[in-house]
């Protein structure tokens, strides 16, 4: 409880922030809403912690997004609920930056080699894939 206040604390400055003017974060509807569309995004687009991506990608302002997760935990009554808005905190909103592009980027080089090739052969990517004997997705 104490990290969770702590993340209150930090991100409470947020509030006044110009991006999240338009969101009522006092109704539970739309912190519900903010935190379900990351979720949605999260499974729509594999999102893992070992890649960097644009924020162009999230479906709300980061700093909203980060706030409804912080009371969401807060007020949540599920403790499994809360270990999830803390986890999905401290390792995957932090993979979202600026200026990322299109092609996330990974500590990897390998899997930064992958993704390059598929940006740029798309079209060929299911034949790079089935030579390769990569289930297509």
């Amino acid at each position: 409880m104490l990290l969770l206040r702590s993340f209150f604390k930090i991100f409470s400055k947020f509030k006044q922030s110009k991006s999240s003017t338009s969101y009522n974060l006092n109704d539970p509807i739309i912190i519900t809403q903010v935190i379900r569309d990351f979720g949605n995004l999260m499974l729509k687009k594999k999102i893992t912690s070992t890649l960097f991506y644009d924020t162009k990608l999230l479906p709300h302002p980061k700093k909203v997004i980060i706030q409804c997760l912080v009371l969401g935990a807060e007020y949540s009554q599920s403790q499994s609920e809360k270990e999830n808005n803390k986890t999905v905190l401290l390792t995957i909103v932090p993979c979202f930056q600026e200026n990322v592009g299109k092609i996330p980027i990974s500590i990897s080089n390998n899997q930064n080699k992958f993704l390059l090739f598929e940006e740029k052969h798309n079209s060929d990517i299911l034949l790079f894939k089935k030579l390769l004997n990569i289930k297509p997705c």
